[in-house]
């Protein structure tokens, strides 16, 4: 994490923590979801893609789970991924940034949704299409392969 990313998260933490909002509240105004983190061991990038090792990111097992990747190097600068797992097989790969205010996006499995976490909540469908705005252009939406036990996404 970036120091201006650390001290910017530290202060809505301790605004919320001294307004007594809820944890809901505190995602809005910090714009950072509840997603877990893929652990760095568990995915590789190259020039034109990111291999993750299913073995490795146990959210992903299950149809719903879903994980943030970050990429920080001078090609991607950074890159930040949500990959779902939508089916037995399917998986998708967005770009973790709702088009309205660049906040990073919640998959809702139950809905099969996913919703910016600042305060206007455009939501979006599995496919990246906008369902509510203010957001008015679709999700960034990579390809996906699925080979053996790693899933490719071509960026």
């Amino acid at each position: 994490m970036k120091r201006r990313q650390f001290l910017k998260t530290g202060g809505v933490v301790a605004v919320c923590a001294c307004t007594g909002s809820t944890l809901s509240a505190c995602k809005m105004l910090s714009g950072i979801s509840d997603t877990p983190v893929a652990p760095l061991a568990s995915y590789r990038a190259s020039a034109t893609d990111v291999v993750v090792d299913l073995a490795k990111v146990p959210t992903l097992k299950t149809v719903g789970g879903s994980v943030k990747i970050e990429i920080n190097d001078k090609k991607y600068n950074p890159l930040k991924l949500l990959v779902v797992r939508v089916g037995d097989r399917e998986y998708k790969a967005f770009l973790d940034k709702c088009t309205h205010g660049e906040r990073e996006m919640e998959y809702a499995a139950d809905k099969k949704t996913l919703t910016c976490v600042s305060f206007g909540h455009s939501r979006f469908d599995d496919g990246g299409k906008v369902l509510d705005g203010p957001a008015e252009k679709p999700l960034r939406l990579f390809p996906v392969k699925v080979a053996n036990d790693e899933i490719i996404i071509s960026v």
